[in-house]
């Protein structure tokens, strides 16, 4: 699988027709799995108090707390359900060979960004150009994650917007 990677030029995501298909090695089919069940499993969870979470469902209303609590008591449950979703998707339709129609190929975007979320709160990436932790051997495996998640969310952009 090395030389199909290597014969696009180092970008997972192309075009067939109108869908979008890469090829994973088994370890990337692996860490994309395990890293989206575990973002759906903290999506479906009661853990208010998660910082990730908060992330992925962060408050509407910043200097209002009361507008923000009554938005959150009315939207998150759907929201935290669809954002789920999505990333079980990921997890379920991820193998050596992926065929993505737009649809789908959009529904992957909004996941990998939710996992990436997960990933820099864990690091504590707050914004653009922060390093984040790399102290022990999760934190490296985690921003390497991070940066690999990055690099194919810049690839299907590229490939969609083509």
């Amino acid at each position: 699988m090395g030389h199909a990677r290597e014969d696009r030029g180092m970008t997972p995501w192309r075009r067939d027709g109108d869908d979008l298909v890469a090829e994973f090695v088994d370890i990337e089919v692996a860490v994309l799995q395990d890293l989206a069940a575990q973002v759906a499993e903290l999506l479906e969870s009661d853990e208010a108090t998660d910082p990730a979470r908060a992330r992925l469902l962060p408050d509407a209303y910043l200097n209002d707390p009361d507008s923000a609590a009554e938005f959150r008591r009315l939207t998150e449950n759907e929201l935290a359900a669809r954002k789920a979703s999505a990333v079980r998707f990921v997890a379920e339709s991820v193998g050596p060979a992926v065929r993505l129609d737009t649809t789908q190929s959009l529904d992957w975007l909004r996941a990998l960004t939710d996992i990436r979320l997960v990933i820099a709160s864990r690091l504590g990436i707050e914004n653009d150009g922060d390093e984040g932790d790399d102290s022990s051997d999760e934190a490296r495996f985690l921003r390497n994650a991070f940066d690999w998640l990055g690099f194919l969310q810049d690839s299907m952009l590229q490939v969609v917007d083509a």
